[in-house]
């Protein structure tokens, strides 16, 4: 007996590093979307669109990390040769059950910000946000369905004594590869559209760098996508994108956290829902939108 707990303790197992690493990512997600949350509802605004696919997201994101627990549970981390084969189908079932759920929360995270930008957006950055949208749900999407088509029965994804037909393996990897660049891709457009947009806008110097700072965040879940590319394992997990845009798209809206009440004169326009029915009492196109965006950037004050 002392022997078999000796060898078991000498195996390689990187699963309770998986956990702890997933778990801690919920967790810090879990906190600026509930600080984002609180953000808008303790000053009396109501949640939008981009709340919802937020909440969604984060929902979809809490299935996969309990999936992949699940799959630690059933030996994930440990060596092949260790792996108990008893248990090794349910294992891979579970991990694919994952990434779908991981390909979820990444696809409603980035429609949440989608969905913010254009509320302060117009022209040909509004259309090109709405090019963003669908093209990302079109990429992504066929991504997570690839996932249950590349085999048939789709049994034959976990269990290689089914009899069917799969995707040759460079299909698989091919399409995946397009998947993760476009997101990448996406992600760091996103951060990048808020320059477009408040940097003419007539506010306060201050005002704007906060507020390009803190819509510009999701670069870094673009950043996390490309380094997936190069199999790193400590950034392999697939809800570590998820995770980062979740807490890039929550902090735009915790600034008035920090923020005295009193900082700024009231706006000249008013929001309903916190940025949406805007009513402004400007002519100038540009100060329309300057309006739009101080809304935005005054959300919830």
């Amino acid at each position: 007996m002392d022997q078999e707990q000796s060898s078991e303790m000498d195996v390689p197992n990187l699963g309770p590093l998986l956990n702890r690493t997933i778990w801690l990512l919920a967790s810090i997600a879990a906190l600026f979307l509930g600080l984002r949350i609180y953000s808008k509802v303790s000053r009396g605004r109501s949640l939008w669109w981009d709340d919802h696919f937020l909440v969604a997201s984060f929902a979809a994101l809490i299935v996969s990390t309990s999936l992949q627990s699940v799959c630690v549970a059933l030996d994930l981390g440990k060596p092949n040769y260790a792996v108990n084969l008893a248990t090794l189908n349910k294992m891979n079932m579970y991990s694919y059950m994952a990434g779908f759920f991981s390909l979820l929360a990444l696809i409603w995270s980035k429609l949440s910000f989608a969905l913010t930008l254009l509320c302060i957006s117009s022209g040909w950055t509004k259309r090109f946000v709405w090019f963003i949208i669908i093209t990302t749900n079109l990429v992504l999407g066929a991504n997570a369905t690839a996932q249950w088509v590349q085999c048939w029965p789709v049994e034959r994804l976990w269990d290689s004594t089914v009899k069917g037909s799969c995707w040759p393996r460079e299909t698989v990897e091919q399409v995946g590869t397009i998947g993760t660049v476009y997101s990448g891709v996406v992600d760091i457009v996103l951060a990048m559209l808020p320059w477009k947009i408040i940097w003419n806008v007539s506010i306060n110097k201050k005002e704007k760098l906060g507020a390009l700072f803190a819509m510009s965040m999701g670069v870094f879940a673009g950043i996390t996508s490309f380094l997936k590319l190069t199999s790193i394992y400590a950034i392999s997990d697939p809800n570590i994108e998820g995770a980062i845009t979740i807490i890039a798209a929550s902090i735009p809206m915790l600034r008035p956290l920090f923020q005295s009440k009193s900082a700024q004169p009231p706006l000249r326009g008013f929001a309903h829902n916190n940025y949406r029915h805007t009513k402004f009492d400007y002519d100038d196109d540009s100060k329309k939108k300057g309006a739009d965006v101080e809304v935005v950037i005054s959300i919830s004050r």
